[in-house]
């Protein structure tokens, strides 16, 4: 074992070094007690501000030259930690409060900005500083019960304690994604739609992303739209923020070159209110987005991210969104304490999970609870347990704690996360995810891994998960998913995620594949919006659920019917066919009115154009009284086929 606290002073013999060589090996896998209790929380209590802010206002308030060399180290200094500083030295926070909370109503703004806070702005403006250098100002976003601000860094504790009981001031954290002409409209079959002119025309998608650096390269070289609205929520110029947002868009773009098309730029889960209002109020039918977020409420339809894909659902809006690459770096469960020394135990008798973290990279670490009258601290220590290397102590700020920690020793770290129950009832569970920039050497839990907003109950909300391109045509019950895809059920029990979709699929920004649950979302995304264009007469609803249904038939892998590895299986189209129409008497809350698949086949039949195309769920044709003579042609097909033929009335 491993103790903290220990100060023995081995002698230097050769027993000594093979003793020390032995316990060093051994590290990932014996057990490791954290048996003194972690140092005093930097932040004051009844601060409730993260502790990487407070601790980044204690150092910038001890220098306050105006020079700008000055300035710009410390803007340098705060980027590693996660922390994006203007020149002015403000920075770029959310001010949250309890979820039922309305930050309009609960603030007094006029108060925070006499303080220095900028706050709840439409509109991007600039600011001119004192150097004469110019700062442009963006638009700011509120979303119920949290809010985008910028803060005067040396006022941060004045301001975080004239908040309302509830509130707390984090920092935005960096951006959590879910990555590692594409394949993928060949895997899902959506190519027989495209080519057929069944591209998404008549309808309007959009990417919600952070990043668009090569979205112009890809224009010009035809694998993303000519055509599109942007908007940008962010300070930065559209055109900017990495790659990941384009490989998005041409994912999608592949199934569905004919749609309208709106491409979304945000930096905060605050962002997502606007985004959805702007969505619903131009028409979007469909919108990928692969971002992950976390510790916005443990209980299923809980936190901004939900609430916004909840709402766009309930305006029709198809809502794909990533399962998150987590399955590698996770763990939930009980807490445990069998030695009562308030470290919780990952299992009996250690109390660290080792992890590896490479030169210059950096990640989110998040940790959340679910019983409020708990307080836990979440802490990344040295290798060898000696000292404490990040920390998150809010003292009492809600059920989360999360940091940024980047390696910036220029050598790989061998580091280890750890859980304090700081007060309160043990009788709660926690749940423990990082996000890139780490290897996870044990105890990893794949299962209650996926992100939010996946954790909804809304229709239209579609969680995918992983499967290789190259993976893709195996047969059901094949055991194909993706290493790394997150898997359910969430919190509430619902089975997640709902379908898979291909990854790995190329395209012009990434040419040797565009990875993760990133790259399985807009697949699937432009697979739905191609498959939609084909009968713009049915609903979301129903377009979902011909989705699942279909994903269960032609692609159920691992467990027969929806599990929480692959949910129904992987987005798999019919062939297309003109004037296809849809008979399914299993549709739950069936409309006999073509918005979902048809209730009768005379319906149906009156409803399916000459020469079109009835598609029947079910083991047998339904029977129905005579339909007369009609002079129509149409293809009859049982789903799943038991036999087809063409036939006249």
């Amino acid at each position: 074992m491993k103790y903290l606290t220990s100060n023995l002073v081995l002698e230097r013999t050769v027993f000594a070094v093979v003793f020390c060589f032995l316990i060093l090996s051994a590290s990932f896998a014996s057990e490791n007690q954290l048996s003194a209790p972690p140092p005093p929380s930097r932040v004051p209590q009844g601060v409730p501000v993260s502790e990487a802010l407070y601790t980044s206002s204690q150092s910038v308030a001890s220098i306050q030259s105006t020079d700008k060399n000055v300035v710009d180290q410390q803007i340098l200094e705060l980027k590693i930690k996660g922390i994006s500083m203007r020149r002015d030295r403000k920075v770029f926070v959310e001010i949250i409060g309890p979820e039922n909370a309305d930050f309009r109503t609960d603030l007094d703004m006029q108060k925070l900005q006499s303080m220095g806070v900028e706050i709840d702005r439409d509109i991007a403006s600039e600011k001119t500083l004192s150097d004469n250098s110019i700062v442009q100002l963006e638009p700011l976003s509120v979303a119920g019960h949290r809010g985008e601000a910028y803060i005067p860094l040396d006022r941060l504790e004045e301001i975080a304690r004239f908040l309302p009981k509830g509130y707390r001031i984090q920092e935005v954290l960096p951006p959590d994604y879910d990555d590692v002409v594409g394949q993928g409209p060949a895997a899902i079959n959506s190519d027989s739609y495209r080519d057929a002119g069944r591209n998404g025309a008549g309808l309007t998608v959009a990417v919600i992303d952070f990043g668009y650096s090569n979205l112009n390269n890809a224009i010009t070289n035809g694998d993303a739209p000519g055509s599109y609205t942007a908007v940008n929520y962010t300070p930065n110029t559209f055109i900017g923020g990495g790659n990941h947002g384009v490989g998005c868009v041409e994912a999608m773009y592949d199934h569905a070159p004919g749609a309208n098309w709106v491409i979304y730029k945000i930096d905060s889960v605050s962002d997502m209110n606007a985004v959805v209002t702007h969505a619903i109020a131009n028409g979007v039918d469909v919108i990928s987005h692969s971002l992950s977020r976390y510790n916005l409420g443990w209980n299923d339809n809980t936190g901004t991210a939900c609430t916004e894909a909840n709402r766009a659902s309930n305006n029709g809006i198809m809502f794909f969104t990533s399962a998150g690459n987590r399955a590698q770096s996770h763990w939930q469960g009980d807490f445990f304490d069998p030695t009562a020394d308030q470290w919780h135990d990952w299992v009996n008798g250690d109390e660290a999970i080792s992890i590896t973290v490479a030169p210059g990279q950096g990640g989110n670490y998040y940790l959340s609870w679910s019983n409020p009258g708990t307080d836990m601290d979440l802490y990344l220590y040295s290798s060898d347990l000696s000292s404490v290397v990040m920390s998150s102590t809010n003292t009492g700020a809600g059920v989360f704690e999360s940091f940024y920690y980047e390696n910036t020793t220029g050598s790989t770290q061998n580091l280890n996360i750890a859980v304090w129950r700081k007060s309160g009832s043990s009788n709660t569970q926690l749940e423990v995810f990082t996000h890139s920039a780490n290897t996870w050497n044990q105890y990893a839990i794949a299962a209650n891994s996926t992100t939010s907003p996946s954790n909804c109950t809304a229709t239209n909300v579609i969680s995918v998960g992983a499967v290789s391109q190259t993976a893709y045509g195996n047969p059901n019950g094949s055991n194909v998913i993706a290493s790394y895809s997150s898997q359910g059920p969430s919190n509430g029990g619902m089975t997640l995620p709902d379908i898979s979709g291909p990854t790995n699929t190329t395209g012009f920004t990434y040419a040797s594949g565009f990875g993760g649950t990133s790259s399985a979302t807009p697949n699937a995304a432009g697979a739905a919006t191609a498959f939609w264009s084909a009968d713009t007469n049915l609903v979301a609803s129903g377009i979902t659920w011909l989705v699942k249904e279909q994903a269960d038939l032609w692609r159920d892998w691992g467990a027969a019917g929806n599990d929480n590895i692959y949910g129904k299986g992987g987005i798999q189209l019919i062939d297309y066919h003109f004037g296809t129409r849809w008979l399914a008497d299993n549709y739950p809350g069936l409309i006999d009115n073509g918005t979902v698949p048809f209730e009768t086949l005379q319906a149906t039949h009156d409803n399916t154009p000459n020469n079109g195309r009835i598609l029947v769920f079910g083991d047998s044709y339904p029977a129905s009284a005579a339909l007369g003579t009609t002079g129509k042609s149409l293809m009859v097909e049982m789903v799943p086929a038991s036999g087809s033929g063409a036939f006249g009335y």
